[in-house]
């Protein structure tokens, strides 16, 4: 499943979750479904602006930025993402590197994911800003200034850089890597609780939210295989799985 964000008050809420902690290299993954162009709507927001993951228009071109004392880290493509239709998108970082370690790959479900080109390529300088007192906040800001429009499905975030070949052997079949902190299928539970499947408790809170048609990548609870039961079956692992993971015996 995936989650319909109409903009305005839509977001998924990840309460001060300490694990995402202070990373100076990292990745992040996310499925998406643009159907409005919007200036500067956001995937991703860390409440306290140490990283942003967008889309922008009036060119439908993506922007990754994890702020720095003196010069923000800072990765900008050139090669369009393409509306109304899923788009899988992954960056990764690394503060301590140069500015070709700054790195993104774009794909749709018919469109193996390549390296972009790119407009900026930005390692920065100065001390990361640390955003790990803060809450995050996807497919808006937390007082609703960017907002997101269409369908969020997989989201994925690590604290450490990946390679390229790590994010785009991801695309059709994501699996978790070491050093991830988020690891969610937006909408596979409902509406409010987006539950985190990283190990590391980190769920989110939607608001204002409806569950919607997923990207058809098979259920994220044999990926491996992809789907291979009747809805009814994965419906119950599903809610068996989230029992378990929210700490509730079966």
């Amino acid at each position: 499943m995936s989650v319909l964000f109409n903009g305005n008050t839509d977001k998924v809420t990840h309460t001060a979750p300490t694990t995402f902690g202070n990373p100076v290299a990292g990745a992040c993954l996310v499925w998406f479904f643009p159907t409005t162009q919007m200036t500067a709507s956001r995937f991703i927001v860390s409440d306290v602006a140490a990283v942003n993951f967008h889309p922008r228009s009036p060119t439908p071109f993506l922007r990754f930025t994890r702020s720095r004392a003196t010069t923000n880290l800072l990765i900008d493509s050139s090669t369009n993402y393409t509306q109304n239709v899923w788009n899988y998108v992954a960056v990764t970082y690394d503060s301590t590197g140069s500015d070709g370690d700054q790195r993104m790959v774009l794909g749709t479900l018919t469109t193996p994911a390549t390296e972009v080109s790119y407009s900026l390529q930005v390692v920065g300088s100065g001390t990361v800003v640390d955003p790990s007192s803060g809450n995050w906040t996807m497919g808006n800001r937390s007082n609703n200034g960017r907002a997101f429009v269409g369908r969020l499905g997989f989201m994925a975030m690590y604290n450490e850089a990946k390679s390229m070949e790590e994010l785009i052997a991801q695309q059709y079949n994501p699996q978790r890597l070491p050093v991830c902190t988020l690891f969610t299928h937006y909408g596979w539970y409902g509406a409010t609780t987006q539950v985190d499947l990283s190990g590391e408790g980190n769920h989110g809170s939607g608001t204002s939210l409806t569950v919607a048609d997923h990207m058809p990548l098979g259920s994220p609870y044999a990926q491996a295989g992809g789907w291979r039961g009747n809805f009814s079956e994965i419906l119950a692992a599903a809610n068996a799985n989230r029992m378990l993971l929210m700490g509730v015996g079966i």
